[in-house]
């Protein structure tokens, strides 16, 4: 009677020790499943305006950029956060040419009038989220971005190394925008309203802007867009005919 009473005893034991060995291990492991869970980041595409007197100043989060020549990215392209006018054109023709940039100038791993010099001239390469502003003579730089198929595109100073740079560019008021450098940031900044040039410049600098390139294609150089922070399309200067218009500096979400 006794040795069957000490074989229950033992059985219930075994039991008692398997639930208790059951419950520690889930108390255990739980916790370490939702941490693993919960530290998984979400990337979220944010798109930052500033708006000063003069300035309206785009900061969007981007995986890339690009020079695209020949034909302007379409609005319904829903990866792009912001699409604008880069470098000059020369002449106003029915159809594209890529001689009709001024400047030299890269797009997609293709150099075009690479050894073309303009004073007072810059140049903005980009690879990926790599981007640069450079002077012309940077050949080490430009050769690199050309091999890792990356873009580049030449054109006036508006700030360089933090200082005003004017050279030989007109005072005229109009709308100006400019692709600006601040605290190893990329900015867009726009003028709220048609101001003199030197006036925008001084805007700039006024800003902190560290290096800037101003960004212009010719008549109908405004027309672009941009995507908010909720993904809505805003498109900028609305202008039905962009036939004579050459390149776009793209910047991807």
């Amino acid at each position: 009677m006794k040795s069957s009473k000490k074989k229950h005893f033992f059985i219930a034991l075994v039991i008692v020790l398997v639930i208790v060995i059951g419950f520690i291990e889930f108390k255990v492991t739980y916790p370490i499943k939702e941490a693993t869970t919960d530290i998984t980041p979400s990337k979220t595409y944010t798109m930052s305006i500033d708006t000063t007197f003069n300035l309206y100043v785009f900061q969007p989060s981007f995986s890339r950029l690009e020079l695209k020549t020949g034909t302007m990215p379409s609005t319904e392209n829903d990866s792009i956060a912001f699409c604008a006018a880069a470098a000059y054109t020369k002449s106003i023709l029915d159809t594209f040419s890529i001689d009709n940039i001024i400047g030299g100038h890269v797009a997609c791993g293709q150099p075009h009038n690479i050894n073309t010099t303009l004073d007072h001239y810059g140049s903005f390469v980009c690879k990926d989220d790599y981007w640069q502003f450079i002077e012309i003579e940077d050949v080490a730089i430009v050769d690199s971005i050309i091999k890792e198929g990356g873009s580049m595109f030449t054109q006036h100073w508006v700030i360089k190394n933090s200082n005003i740079y004017l050279g030989n560019k007109r005072t005229a008021s109009n709308y100006y925008r400019a692709l600006c450098e601040k605290n190893d940031s990329l900015m867009i900044a726009q003028s709220r309203q048609s101001i003199p040039f030197k006036l925008f410049a001084k805007a700039l600098k006024a800003y902190g802007m560290e290096n800037a390139l101003y960004m212009d294609m010719g008549s109908g150089w405004n027309h672009s867009f941009y995507r908010d922070s909720n993904n809505q399309l805003h498109i900028l200067f609305p202008r039905p005919k962009q036939y004579y218009c050459t390149n776009w500096i793209t910047i991807y979400k």
